[in-house]
């Protein structure tokens, strides 16, 4: 490896510890919700919305606040006066009620206990309605709540008698007088309850989500991921996908009443009916790490500063209102419970110890390939011995003065690590270059083992960033990333999966190699200015996204 290559090579390398860290899921324990407060001041109810909001150090307290009356100031709940210190697991509400649930005992998450407050009687003092074995999962909807306890559904203020006693589930979902869960195992839905139009009438097959709300439920297949949704005839009408979905990464789903929002795989949002919830344009093209929806009120946490926004047919116009300027998106729990990753920039919210962990779950379906050609042009700089690598570091600088962060980075390395391992597996004194002309052969780099490792472990991470799972790969102790960062990245997952999918001459050449390089910068510039980006699946200029 020449000099140039090799300095390249190491500079970026600097930038990639401290190492990328493994995680586990929370998310089935929500830490935003809504709920529906009546007053006499008006015969409807109004929405408020509530979180876990990060107060002085990594304390944090269980905060609700108005949707529609922004004038009107917050209100904190303690857990058993002592909210200060205890850590909060869960949130959910319902038509009156706030419900949280927190850990309990030396070992995080081994027991939990549950409180309640009623929010139509805000001097009534909160009461415990539960305390044992810890929650897999919690939802709330209507006037209870249900939770899952060692795989079984228990609820809580139901009437509605069992619920699935010789049944182990993996989710829950309470709607309006109905809850619905996904077996272990088959995936398959079952409800129960009074909700006539919803109970009996589950789709059948495999399901990878549940969601409800108070007239319809939703769920997401497991294969084709196509989102179906049944129940009242009317809601359902009105708050269906337009059209079959299917094909497309889903995070999660929000039910209202009449209203469906999706989550999808690169974190954008898509609501139904569009002319009453979708998000409005100050936001419709953000991302979110979680979503909630209650009657007509749709709250989700932004991407780019975990910050509280909500929007909808809730007296506030088409606009979307900032609820809480930083909230968490998901429990805090110690590093070492996170199996799956972990949410960048959650660990100051937490603690040195602790951080949000990565939802697992739900796996995309397998992205394109970048398409390749055998051809090069006479003015890429491939014919030059060094031109490709000195067009290569320009990039390389260029990333950096860009703003872009670690995740980039180790993309970027993977991408340089495959091309020269690719350049050396020729053998002997020669090998084939993409474009059919022999070239001489540079020795192979040989890594220390350590060195080695990290190379592995890097190129291991092109299939999360290609997927939009870009946060399972980036440092959890670093700022959060901007979409445009956030794409860039996408752009080079591209790239890398270019790189060790295919074999041989079927790879990229070094020229397409610099042009994919230079549309993640350009990804950047065209989100500072609010502009579509260019496509990341393909390596002819197109334009459309």
């Amino acid at each position: 490896m020449s000099p140039p290559h090799s300095f390249l090579l190491l500079s970026v390398l600097a930038l990639l510890f401290p190492p990328l860290l493994l995680a586990s899921s929370s998310f089935p324990l929500p830490t935003i919700a809504i709920a529906a407060v009546r007053t006499n001041a008006s015969p409807s109810p109004h929405h408020i919305a509530c979180a876990l909001v990060p107060t002085v150090g990594a304390q944090y307290e269980l905060s609700c606040a108005s949707i529609t009356n922004r004038s009107a100031p917050p209100h904190n709940y303690s857990y058993g006066g002592g909210g200060g210190t205890t850590p909060f697991s869960a949130v959910v509400a319902g038509d009156g009620y706030l419900c949280s649930a927190a850990s309990v005992g030396p070992t995080p998450y081994r027991q939990m206990s549950m409180r309640w407050w009623d929010l139509n009687h805000r001097a009534a003092p909160s009461k415990r309605v539960y305390s044992g074995a810890a929650l897999s999962a919690v939802s709330g909807g209507g006037e209870y709540v249900c939770g899952l306890v060692e795989g079984r559904i228990q609820c809580w203020r139901w009437a509605g008698g069992a619920v699935g006693e010789d049944l182990v589930f993996s989710a829950v979902a309470v709607g309006g007088g109905f809850v619905c869960g996904l077996v272990n195992g088959t995936g398959e839905v079952r409800c129960y309850g009074d909700g006539g139009a919803v109970v009996g009438r589950e789709p059948k097959g495999r399901h990878a989500l549940v969601a409800a709300g108070e007239r319809h439920a939703c769920a997401v297949k497991e294969k084709s991921g196509e989102v179906v949704c049944w129940g009242e005839a009317a809601a359902v009408a009105a708050a269906a996908p337009s059209m079959k979905i299917a094909g497309r990464a889903v995070s999660s789903v929000a039910v209202g009443d009449a209203v469906t929002c999706v989550l999808w795989g690169n974190w954008t949002v898509s609501c139904w009916p569009e002319a009453t919830a979708a998000p409005p344009p100050e936001v419709a093209r953000k991302q979110f790490v979680a979503l909630d929806a209650k009657g007509k009120a749709v709250c989700g946490v932004l991407m780019s500063d975990y910050s509280l926004v909500c929007w909808g047919a809730i007296g506030g116009g088409a606009a979307s209102s900032k609820v809480f300027d930083r909230v968490l998106p998901g429990p805090c729990a110690p590093w070492e419970m996170c199996k799956c990753g972990v949410w960048s920039g959650s660990a100051p919210l937490c603690g040195g110890d602790a951080a949000v962990c990565y939802p697992c779950g739900y796996t995309p379906p397998p992205m394109a390939l970048l398409p390749t050609s055998n051809s090069s042009s006479p003015a890429s700089g491939d014919d030059h011995p060094t031109g490709g690598r000195r067009r290569m570091s320009d990039l390389a600088i260029a990333l950096v003065s860009a703003g872009i962060g670690s995740g980039l980075m180790a993309a970027f390395a993977a991408v340089l690590v495959v091309y020269c391992l690719r350049r050396g597996r020729g053998g002997g004194a020669g090998g084939a270059h993409d474009s059919g002309r022999r070239i001489h052969a540079e020795p192979p780099l040989a890594p220390l083992p350590r060195v080695e490792r990290r190379l592995s472990s890097l190129l291991s991470k092109a299939p999360t960033t290609t997927a939009d799972r870009v946060h399972r790969v980036l440092d959890a102790r670093l700022p959060l990333p901007t979409p445009g960062e956030m794409e860039a990245v996408a752009y080079v997952g591209y790239l890398a999966s270019d790189c060790v999918r295919p074999a041989g001459r079927d790879r990229p050449t070094m020229s397409e190699v610099v042009s994919v390089l230079e549309r993640a910068v350009a990804a950047c510039e065209e989100h500072e200015d609010d502009q579509a980006v260019l496509s990341r699946s393909c390596t002819d200029g197109s334009t459309t996204t």
